[in-house]
């Protein structure tokens, strides 16, 4: 090899190690995803979904880095060197990431397919169940449904001997409601002349107590003036006598 091609090689060496150092953080993080998500280990839901946000950081890095290194590589002495590094950069970290996604899917997948088998499965067990049930739920139904229609038939009768029974005792019960206001036409009749009865009674006691008073207030005063008469002659017969008696001075 002569001295020229190993310049060139070296300065093509140091150029690509050059531009490999302004991803050496990215490669870390790359490096630290394969190492949290190694082959076999998602294993939950959570950890699935845990997995696909931590790639999807880790492949926008990986993006942006690759870019930052392809726009770098052209203005590199040995584009074509530097363009494969940076290609390979971007490839390993597409690997990583894709590897991971690819594995939490495919859980996620499974996972979503064992769900829906148990709710399947669940169905399958709710239909077997309700048709083992339907049977009963129907004679049950039957069974109400004739024991209503029985029940609208025996209203029915009811209604019907009450109307013929109303109808039979019309004219009997025409009869006593007559009868009832005969009798208490009457007893309105009774209470009238009873109360003109009473009436006259109360007027009669009152005019005999207004005749009694009156004739008590005349022996009154018949008593009263025999009274003043008999005072007043007990009075001239002492006069007299005062007059008279010879042993007066």
């Amino acid at each position: 090899m002569s001295r020229f091609r190993v310049f060139l090689f070296l300065v093509s060496i140091a150029v690509a190690a050059h531009a490999a150092g302004h991803g050496t953080d990215v490669g870390a993080d790359v490096d630290a995803l394969a190492r949290k998500y190694p082959p076999g280990s998602i294993d939950t839901a959570a950890r699935a979904q845990q997995a696909l946000s931590d790639a999807g950081v880790v492949d926008r890095l990986v993006q942006t880095e690759a870019q930052a290194r392809i726009e770098r590589c052209q203005h590199a002495i040995f584009m074509n060197d530097c363009l494969g590094f940076a290609q390979r950069f971007q490839r390993r970290g597409e690997h990583v990431v894709r590897r991971i996604t690819l594995e939490a899917h495919a859980l996620q997948r499974r996972l979503d397919a064992a769900e829906h088998a148990r709710e399947r499965a669940a169905d399958r067990k709710r239909q077997a169940l309700e048709d083992a049930q339907r049977p009963a739920r129907e004679r049950a139904s039957e069974a109400a449904y004739r024991q209503h229609q029985q029940g609208l038939r025996d209203q029915a009768n009811q209604d019907a001997q009450r109307d013929a029974q109303a109808a039979a005792s019309a004219p009997q019960s025409e009869a006593d409601a007559a009868k009832r206001q005969r009798q208490h036409d009457q007893n309105v009749a009774n209470f009238q002349s009873g109360r003109t009865q009473r009436e006259g009674a109360a007027r009669q006691q009152y005019e005999e107590k207004q005749k009694k008073a009156a004739d008590y207030a005349r022996e009154r005063a018949k008593e009263r003036a025999s009274d003043e008469q008999q005072r007043a002659q007990r009075k001239a017969d002492r006069e007299q006598k005062a007059r008279t008696d010879p042993e007066r001075p």
